[in-house]
């Protein structure tokens, strides 16, 4: 079963099409001004439609982009590797800025022929240079069986405010194991 899982997270990666890309010590060296892109892209799953959720989140005025980019940009600049950067808006002069994607969040049952439902989405990050160079680049989702995070039932999903917290602590743990890959 572990291998199963492992081949499975394996195939995932690689058909992502994201391949991460280290911080190359020198590069973080020369890096002192950090930007970040306000827009962060929105898309849906790869080979999924899960329209329900993103036109729920879009009536009730949930922004998961944001949601996202303010929790990265919280966790970032206390990242032992950039508490001596300065960071601003992307429309200064910078050295570098994060970049950030999103998927819509898909909703599987926690468990087989469970009334609960596991919220998860995908998360890419990139560190650019002005010159469009990839500086450092990762992906990351939270699964299932991620302990930081709980099920819900069908009501709760239904409720704009649970779903928007729901959202903030799923980016607070994903935007934490990015964190680890820095």
């Amino acid at each position: 079963m572990l291998r199963t899982f492992g081949l499975i997270v394996l195939i995932a990666t690689m058909t992502s099409g994201c391949t991460p890309v280290k911080l190359a010590p020198e590069t973080e060296e020369r890096i002192r001004n950090i930007g970040f892109k306000e827009d962060v892209a929105v898309y849906p799953p790869k080979g999924l439609v899960n329209e329900p959720i993103g036109r729920f989140m879009k009536h009730h005025g949930i922004d998961l982009g944001a949601i996202l980019l303010t929790e990265f940009q919280k966790q970032v600049v206390k990242h032992p590797k950039f508490r001596q950067k300065s960071f601003g808006p992307s429309s200064t002069h910078r050295d570098a800025m994060f970049e950030l994607e999103v998927t819509v969040p898909i909703a599987s049952p926690a468990v087989s022929f469970s009334d609960e439902y596991v919220l998860r989405f995908d998360v890419w990050v990139r560190l650019v240079a002005p010159d469009g160079e990839k500086l450092w680049e990762a992906y990351d989702y939270p699964t299932g069986l991620n302990s930081q995070l709980r099920s819900h039932t069908a009501k709760e999903l239904n409720d704009p405010k649970h779903l928007e917290d729901a959202l903030r602590k799923i980016s607070e743990v994903v935007v934490a194991m990015l964190m680890e890959r820095l």
